[in-house]
């Protein structure tokens, strides 16, 4: 099979680093922070290799003068994020109302100077947000930078290249072969969306390279089936925190993409706590993907000899850190013994949960399908 990627080793395209205007779009920018001469390129027909690490596409980037690595995320409308709990003074952060896919949440961020390279990209005194995040107890290494899919403006061609673990910018489409990707018909709103045909009807869905999960859906078209599994407790995080609500697991279904296209999706997720519906990068990497930002087009190619991992570990119970004891979070609705959330576990394996154990035990439980393996007390 004919790749694009063959096309463009075999054709002479010379790289660039173009210069691009940005426009500051942060409320009260000139307050906080004064403006100075910065420079932002994007430099195009350049690739650069990622990694997958804990379902995220990784870019590595020099940050600073210090190498470091970046999560690419097309689900953000922000060019560069920081996001962390690191403690602040009162007077240099800002509050404002954001839409995340849970909904609206007010955030609080600081605006912050960054000098950022990598073979796509070079910026120097580019501003960046910093965005803070409750601290979650026995959770370490919580910053994380990200790139978002404005910061290639929208002149660039995008290319994700999963065979070859490749981001690729381009100039142009004209000069690249085609011939065996299919359009998906699409939506551009500051982040790209894709269309879907489920069940006999279409869905629009938040291209969203950030996302851990192959799909998820709000509960308004959930229809249950007979080996649904549901959940409820903790679900997920974003930047408020922890959200907690009822989600619905089907394990299994068909979709159409671009009409004739038809595919299989070994998880959907249904959860009222998203008012966006979103796919994500487990389903994104079964593809290999042309977004065509200028043209606002995207393209797919379907991979081959391509065995697509399941996500989800089965559980029955999960288990955070609350008020300085460890308590069952999220639970199966089928769990036997049917432990209540929020119920605190007192010991495991005849011994007692203590400040000092917390974070061991948290750990141990959640990644222990069966805790029939283990001795688990509870308090009454």
């Amino acid at each position: 099979m004919k790749r694009v990627f063959a096309v463009i080793v075999c054709t002479i395209v010379f790289s660039s680093c173009t210069v691009v205007q940005i426009v500051y779009q942060i409320p009260k920018i000139k307050t906080i922070i004064k403006i100075e001469k910065h420079q932002v390129e994007v430099c195009k027909n350049n690739c650069q290799h990622f990694e997958i690490k804990d379902d995220h596409l990784v870019l590595p980037i020099k940050y600073n003068n210090t190498n470091d690595t970046a999560i690419f995320d097309t689900g953000l409308t922000d060019a560069f994020t920081i996001t962390g709990n690191e403690t602040l003074e009162k007077d240099s952060t800002l509050s404002f109302p954001t839409t995340t896919p849970s909904g609206r949440k007010q955030v609080r961020f600081q605006i912050t100077k960054i000098n950022l390279e990598n073979d796509l990209l070079k910026w120097e005194n580019h501003l960046a947000e910093k965005v803070f995040m409750d601290s979650i107890p026995c959770m370490t290494n919580t910053t994380k930078k990200i790139l978002g899919i404005n910061a290639f403006y929208d002149s660039a061609i995008i290319v994700l290249d999963f065979d070859g673990n490749k981001v690729c910018i381009f100039d142009t489409i004209a000069s690249m072969d085609v011939n065996d990707y299919f359009e998906v018909k699409s939506f551009f709103k500051r982040v790209p969306y894709v269309f879907v045909k489920l069940w006999e009807r279409e869905y629009r869905f938040i291209f969203d390279l950030g996302c851990a999960f192959p799909m998820i859906m709000n509960t308004a078209d959930y229809v249950a089936k007979q080996n649904d599994i549901t959940f409820e407790g903790a679900t997920a995080t974003d930047v408020s925190g922890i959200i907690y609500g009822e989600t619905h697991l089907r394990i299994g279904d068909t979709l159409i993409l671009a009409d004739t296209v038809k595919t299989e999706v070994n998880e959907i997720w249904f959860s009222d706590n998203f008012t966006s519906n979103l796919i994500g990068l487990p389903f994104i990497s079964e593809f290999n993907w042309i977004i065509d930002c200028k043209n606002k087009k995207i393209y797919a190619q379907r991979r081959t000899d391509f065995t697509p991992k399941k996500v989800l570990k089965e559980y029955l119970y999960k288990t955070m850190v609350k008020d300085n004891n460890l308590v069952i979070a999220s639970r199966n609705k089928t769990a036997n013994p049917p432990l209540k959330l929020n119920t605190v576990i007192k010991s495991v394996n005849g011994e007692l949960i203590t400040a000092d154990n917390l974070c061991f035990y948290m750990e141990l439980l959640n990644k222990t399908v069966d805790w029939g393996e283990l001795s688990v007390e509870v308090r009454q």
